[in-house]
């Protein structure tokens, strides 16, 4: 069994071409653009690339631009020079999160469409065909993809010919608790806020969020109660237990999410550990003070 540690394994997590990916069950991930979050220093340079599985994204919040290439072939004599160099990605993830960058031969990249896709459309891309996305707007997007038929062969990034592909990104730069706020900031809407890390931390509601991403609320939005109870789980977004919390309702969204969350935050955890199941120990941790871990997460 590999040792080595594979990011794709967490919830969340940063991704060199500027967003944040979430984990969700049934092959689906939410994708999170944001201005202020790091990208790998050659992004302008290398975000055409390709995958090895369709899928079909659809845009919850903010408006996606989908470009497409074809990797045509160079001719040289015609004055059609190759422009990227391309990059097959195989093998362990490195310490870092990323996978190699093995050089796999040269591309002329042309663009073949430019679609802009709005909030509550979808676009799908075949494995294999490279195409580069840009968050629209103010920068602020998520989308939720879904993943379906995959390839055996790894995907494949291009870099401008000339330029270094920065293969030291780093995916653990920043925390999941950090990671979370941009998330609840951009499913937020227009009353999302960064939760600040000093005196100043602001409420975010959750429930636009779980709107965003088609879950049905079962509640009115205006309950005082639910808001309350949301909004405070929101704001201890920098608290490990809460982020566990956050973590288990995204990966559980059929489990009345917000009726976990009330409870969480009412601290009634026995109802938590009674009426739902796998409740991993970290949602406890620092917020039950009755709570004695298992053995397993103390190893």
């Amino acid at each position: 069994m590999s040792t080595v540690y594979d990011p794709m394994r967490e919830t969340i997590t940063l991704h060199g071409l500027g967003f944040i990916q979430v984990q969700l069950q049934g092959d689906q991930r939410l994708h999170v653009w944001h201005p202020d979050l790091p990208r790998r220093s050659c992004f302008e340079h290398s975000a055409i690339h390709n995958h090895r599985f369709d899928f079909e994204s659809r845009v919850l919040v903010g408006q996606q631009i989908n470009i497409n290439y074809i990797p045509a072939q160079p001719m040289p004599n015609l004055g059609l020079a190759a422009t990227h160099t391309l990059y097959l990605h195989e093998g362990p993830r490195t310490a870092r999160g990323g996978r190699p960058w093995v050089p796999a031969g040269e591309a002329r990249m042309a663009e073949s469409s430019r679609d802009i896709i709005f909030a509550g459309a979808t676009y799908t891309m075949r494995a294999y065909n490279f195409h580069r996305t840009e968050p629209g707007g103010d920068g602020r997007v998520a989308t939720l993809m879904k993943k379906s038929w995959e390839g055996q062969a790894g995907a494949t990034s291009s870099c401008l010919i000339g330029v270094e592909p920065d293969t030291d990104f780093d995916r653990f730069q920043l925390p999941p608790s950090i990671l979370w706020q941009y998330v609840l900031e951009v499913l937020g809407g227009p009353c999302g806020t960064i939760i600040g890390t000093g005196s100043e931390t602001k409420s975010i509601s959750l429930l636009d969020a779980w709107e965003a991403l088609g879950h049905d609320l079962g509640c009115n939005p205006e309950t005082d109660e639910v808001l309350a109870s949301v909004r405070y789980a929101a704001t201890l977004a920098s608290n490990d237990a809460a982020v566990a919390a956050i973590t288990y309702v995204l990966a559980n969204p059929c489990e009345e999410p917000l009726e976990f969350l009330r409870c969480w935050n009412e601290g009634n955890f026995d109802a938590l550990r009674k009426e739902w199941e796998n409740v991993p120990d970290e949602v406890f941790i620092g917020a039950d003070p009755l709570f004695k871990p298992s053995k397993e997460s103390q190893v």
